[in-house]
């Protein structure tokens, strides 16, 4: 089990990462990578922004890079969105350089055709010794490292902690709080997850179920979070774990509205009015 002297270690490079990689953004043109990188900008990010291009030398008043290995500080936090056949091999060069990987690009293993791929892209995360979120996401909105993948959300650092399958949700999650007063310590939105991921252990924690999110993994995460500080929120969506749709998880059951047992202080939130409550 991971404690919090454990977690905050682990994951600090992650919410208040020091070093941000972009790899996607464009020298001619206004994409996704570009937007994020005004956006971390905006939300008053002070760290070093790497874009990384294979021919562009400057994107958005930023010195780029050819690769993930050519950066003058090790990365800490990557924001990864281009052709998912490129991502195995450009993960593989990182050589331990690279902490965290977050793979926005789709063609993985939510599609039949594109579960070789994800194998590749796992395997090749391990060979760079890194950890990776998604693929097949929109991004990490994180007030203490004044990073986001949102139009909008708060700067003041809060008790509210959100892991979404769906980027959509995570985005509704963080406008909705915003309109509400709703401060939150992060957001990370896992797409179709590859490995089991766990909050930072600071906070309150909401766990987006939805389609990718299999038993196991789901498990995995809550038993990393209890025994931290806060409560724990299994928060499903109608449909996805709804009558019928039932996830047996180790030691409780999500599904029909009920959580059970409760030794991991769990809850079910379906109402997407209730979630950003919590």
């Amino acid at each position: 089990m991971m404690n919090k002297n454990n977690a905050l270690e682990t994951f600090s490079p992650l919410f208040e990462p020091k070093t941000i990689a972009v790899v996607g953004a464009s020298a001619r043109s206004f994409a996704l990578p570009n937007t994020f990188m005004k956006r971390i900008r905006d939300l008053g990010y002070k760290g070093d922004i790497y874009p990384i291009h294979p021919s562009a030398a400057e994107i958005d008043g930023l010195t780029a890079y050819k690769s993930l290995a050519d950066t003058p500080k090790p990365i800490d936090y990557a924001y990864i969105a281009v052709a998912g056949g490129l991502i195995p091999a450009m993960l593989e060069t990182a050589k331990g350089r690279l902490r965290f990987a977050h793979v926005i690009s789709s063609g993985f293993g939510e599609v039949d055709e594109g579960r070789d791929l994800q194998e590749k892209l796992v395997a090749a995360a391990h060979a760079g010794g890194l950890r990776l979120i998604g693929p097949n996401c929109m991004g990490l909105f994180s007030p203490r490292g004044s990073v986001t993948f949102a139009e909008v959300g708060q700067r003041d650092v809060g008790t509210v902690g959100v892991i979404s399958q769906s980027g959509g949700l995570g985005t509704d999650i963080i406008r909705r709080g915003f309109a509400r007063g709703v401060k939150f310590s992060g957001v990370v939105t896992v797409g179709t997850p590859v490995a089991s991921f766990v909050r930072d252990g600071l906070c309150a924690a909401a766990v987006g179920l939805r389609e990718g999110m299999t038993p196991g993994l789901v498990a995995r995460g809550l038993e990393a979070a209890d025994g931290l500080h806060g409560r724990v929120v299994a928060g499903g969506v109608p449909g996805d774990v709804g009558e019928g749709h039932a996830l047996a998880v180790d030691r409780f059951l999500v599904g029909s509205g009920r959580v059970g047992p409760v030794e991991l202080g769990a809850e079910l939130v379906v109402d997407p009015e209730t979630r950003v409550g919590i």
